[in-house]
């Protein structure tokens, strides 16, 4: 059998790697986070040359020389019709350092997009974390290797992120607009000349609601606590029933913010019947008596916003957010 089969393999194979960011080249590309021996094995199975009509499983074993040098041992079981036969082979590889497209491009300053993503009151650390895990994914998933971050800039009510596509920029703008809410701007600017032809640079600017989920605000002369929010969308449960109701971005704009979790304060229902109910504040010691939205039964222990509209027990509208 040992005649109707072979297998060889080149004695030197260079893998390329950025210097920057640490990405391994791939074709025409680049891979992001491959350890050597993930860079060792897809190299191999493309360079490792098998011939005969027979069934084969292979297995290599790595032997570091210095930090740059590899040297790799193959071995290559060939099985048909029952009959067994074997090769080893040898190879090195040595890490060639260069810089990848992306890096290259970072280092002459180059961008063709910027989300400018705002807000009037600012950004938690949370709602920064989520802004920035959408960008890490789009420059992973997003299918182009202009894909990346060139650099993040804080600026006052937000931050502006100069990007390597404008793909990616559209694609970004659209997603945190939709997992925040808010309005989306978009300009252009005359960036350079390419083949004869004036190449643009595209902003897209997020203007994202002052408003966050769980907030209390005053619209239509009712207090309402934001469910959720989507896009131009934002549902408010309103307190005194527990109805909800959509508005869009721009009737919005009528209401009054009231705060958010800081206003909420525990509670004792003293006593109630059907259509109210005697509330112990433990902050204050104040008792007080608030109409029930509708037929419920309170529990002792309660949750209440008091608001110069009214105090209100938050338990029925909020359990059902």
């Amino acid at each position: 059998m040992e005649k109707n089969f072979d297998a060889k393999i080149i004695p030197h194979i260079s893998i390329e790697r950025c210097v920057r960011c640490g990405s391994v080249k791939n074709g025409n590309g680049w891979v992001k986070n491959e350890v050597i021996s993930e860079s060792i094995d897809r190299l191999l199975r493309k360079n490792i040359k098998i011939t005969g009509d027979v069934n084969t499983e292979w297995s290599f074993e790595i032997y570091v020389e210095d930090e740059s040098n590899y040297k790799v041992l193959i071995s290559i079981v060939a099985e048909r019709d029952n009959a067994l036969a074997e090769k080893r082979l040898e190879t090195k590889f040595t890490i060639k350092n260069t810089i990848c497209d992306i890096c290259s491009r970072i280092a002459g300053d180059f961008y063709a997009s910027i989300l400018q993503v705002r807000r009037n009151t600012g950004f938690s650390d949370k709602e920064l974390k989520v802004i920035e895990g959408i960008l890490d994914k789009l420059s992973t998933s997003d299918g182009s290797n202009m894909s990346f971050v060139a650099k993040r800039e804080t600026v006052r009510n937000g931050y502006d992120y100069y990007l390597g596509s404008i793909s990616m920029g559209k694609k970004a703008s659209r997603n945190i607009r939709n997992t925040f809410g808010g309005d989306i701007k978009v300009s252009s600017s005359i960036s350079g000349r390419s083949d004869g032809k004036d190449t643009y640079r595209i902003t897209y600017c997020v203007k994202l609601h002052p408003f966050r989920k769980d907030d209390f605000i005053y619209i239509d002369n009712r207090v309402g606590i934001i469910s959720s929010m989507s896009g131009n969308i934002i549902k408010v449960k309103f307190l005194d029933d527990g109805k909800e109701k959509r508005y869009d971005h721009s009737t919005l704009r009528e209401s009054r913010y009231l705060g958010s979790d800081e206003m909420v304060c525990n509670g004792v229902v003293i006593s109630q019947d059907r259509n109210e109910a005697q509330v112990l504040d433990i902050s204050t010691n104040n008792i007080f008596t608030i109409i029930k939205p509708f037929d419920i039964t309170y529990p002792k222990d309660i949750k209440l916003i008091k608001t110069e509209y009214g105090n209100f027990i938050l338990d029925s509208v909020i359990s059902e957010i």
